[in-house]
């Protein structure tokens, strides 16, 4: 299963169950995109800060959003700019990530796993996760893509590694944690390719997309995204360049888990 795979069965997954609606706002933080639909629908995307800068909008979209066709704006998370790739993703969890799903918050994942140790990988350097997978025994490995952004000492400290060493970090794994934004990159596909004979998996962040059948399909046991609580004050806070721990902290937001295993 490669990346170009995945996200064909993920645009398909979106077609075949949701309707489309069109943009009414978005801002495009420097660390969140946000996309609002006409339903009200609040969307998340995770951003570079220096995607927009260095690939630019050569099409005009990223003004013009509430002009663009719904189905145009699905497809653009298969597009080869970064930048749009981010306006697709944001989009289409503006639709799948709907209040609704609160009522399936099942709280902290980590706290339903084992405590009895073992060997976990954590894709993108997610600091809290990493630590609370330490405090209950596990011996973790962080596998991050700018590695030049996070400082010398706590690349030795909490065992940072290089994207290459993904392959052979992961065949020892018991439990693998993915960030919602390998959704945009486009690399879950290989991700979870790799990972196939990891008893536990999850994807956490508030830009997962809460595509509950597709990714229970690759047993997934865990999705985590955020659901916008205020829109208003939540683009208000994206466009100052705050974001997820503001958001949370200010209650503008609600992190919910899904067991697929339940479902």
């Amino acid at each position: 299963m490669n990346g170009v795979k995945f996200i064909n069965e993920f645009i398909r997954a979106f077609i075949e169950n949701y309707p489309r609606f069109r943009v009414s706002r978005w801002v495009y933080g420097d660390k969140y995109l946000a996309i609002e639909n006409e339903n009200y629908g609040l969307g998340f995307a995770h951003v570079d800060s220096i995607v927009k800068i260095v690939w630019r909008d050569p099409d005009n979209i990223l003004d013009r959003l509430d002009e663009v066709d719904p189905n145009d704006l699905t497809y653009l998370i298969q597009h080869p700019n970064p930048a749009y790739k981010y306006v697709g993703h944001a989009y289409i969890n503006s639709i799948v990530n709907s209040r609704d799903l609160v009522e399936l918050d099942i709280g902290d994942p980590l706290d339903k796993i084992p405590s009895n140790g073992g060997t976990a990988i954590v894709v993108g350097f997610i600091a809290p996760i990493v630590r609370k997978l330490k405090e209950l025994r596990y011996r973790v490995y962080a596998i991050e893509a700018s590695l030049d952004t996070i400082p010398g000492d706590i690349r030795y400290r909490d065992e940072i590694y290089p994207w290459w060493s993904y392959e052979d970090l992961v065949i020892d794994a018991d439990i693998l944690v993915l960030s919602g934004s390998t959704i945009s990159n486009n690399t879950i596909g290989y991700l979870l390719d790799k990972a196939r004979h990891v008893p536990m998996k999850m994807i956490l962040g508030p830009s997962t997309t809460l595509l509950i059948k597709l990714f229970k399909k690759y047993r997934v046991r865990f999705l985590g995204s955020s659901i916008s609580l205020d829109n208003d004050k939540v683009f208000k806070i994206v466009k100052e360049g705050y974001g997820y721990h503001t958001l949370k902290n200010m209650g503008l937001i609600k992190s919910i888990t899904i067991d697929l295993s339940h479902l």
